[in-house]
């Protein structure tokens, strides 16, 4: 006789078609200071993630949540400078900010906000298919975007910082910042 493990089935994914959609920000990680490679040079720079939920694509992800809303995230360097990809990202869905309000600008002011998405798509090298987010813009005058349906979250290194928030995040999320340039060099103290 012999006893043989069974693999989990892995779940589908849902890949949207590439198009516009309205959507809300709920969620904002600030994933560190993660190092890059640029035009084959390596640097370290500050990361976050933003999340948006996209209220007309609700679906039942398990019986016992009922319909949520499909998500989509975009990863970005923590940066207002003028090459940077959040600038004109932020410039074109809120509003275009003077120089004073982009040197003190605070990220989480875009938890709740509403915008249109812009999604596409890409396959990895190994022939994975994912959702991207290529821009956002404000919604169109006199447009109504849903209320936002998951609960706001905020994680920050330095304002605020918490393990409870930290074990709340995805495993890979939280493997993403344990490589952070804070938790390598004992910037913040190993997990009691």
């Amino acid at each position: 006789m012999s006893i043989k493990t069974q693999s989990t089935p892995k779940r589908e994914r849902e890949i949207l078609a590439d198009g516009s959609y309205p959507a809300r920000c709920y969620s904002i990680v600030d994933l560190w200071t993660q190092k890059a490679v640029f035009n084959g040079e390596e640097k370290w720079q500050r990361k976050i993630r933003l999340s948006f939920e996209l209220p007309e694509e609700m679906r039942v992800f398990s019986e016992e949540k009922g319909e949520q809303p499909m998500t989509l995230h975009k990863k970005m360097t923590l940066s207002m400078h003028d090459k940077s990809i959040l600038k004109p990202f932020i410039t074109s869905w809120i509003w275009t900010p003077t120089k004073e309000e982009l040197a003190d600008f605070d990220i989480s002011t875009v938890i709740g906000k509403a915008g249109i998405i812009s999604v596409g798509s890409f396959t990895t090298p190994e022939g994975n298919v994912y959702n991207t987010i290529n821009g956002i813009t404000a919604p169109m005058k006199g447009m109504t975007i849903a209320d936002q349906i998951n609960p706001s979250f905020e994680m920050s290194l330095y304002d605020g910082f918490s393990w409870e928030k930290f074990d709340t995040l995805p495993d890979f999320i939280k493997e993403e910042i344990e490589k952070s340039q804070e938790r390598t060099d004992g910037t913040l103290p190993a997990k009691i």
